[in-house]
C-alpha cells in the first residue's frame, strides 16, 4: 500500500536542459513529464517510455532517481 504515496521521479539532462518525469500517484499508466520549469503535461506511459528513449537516443543523461 505504501507504494501508491511514493513518488518515483528521474531527470534527463543536456547542457541546460532538464526534462522531469514522475509516475502519477494517482493512475500508474501515467507519467507526467515537464521540460525546466514550464508545464506539466501528463502522458500514457507507453508514450513516456518512447519520449525518454527518444531523448536518451540524442544525448541527454541520466541525472537522478529518486
Amino acid at each position: 500500500e505504501n507504494r501508491k504515496y511514493k513518488s518515483i521521479q528521474w531527470m534527463l539532462t543536456k547542457a541546460d536542459i532538464v526534462y522531469t518525469f514522475t509516475r502519477s500517484r494517482i493512475d500508474e499508466k501515467y507519467v507526467y513529464i515537464q521540460k525546466n520549469d514550464g508545464k506539466t503535461k501528463a502522458f500514457k506511459e507507453y508514450e513516456a517510455r518512447f519520449t525518454y528513449q527518444r531523448l536518451f537516443d540524442e544525448g541527454y543523461t541520466l541525472a537522478a532517481v529518486s
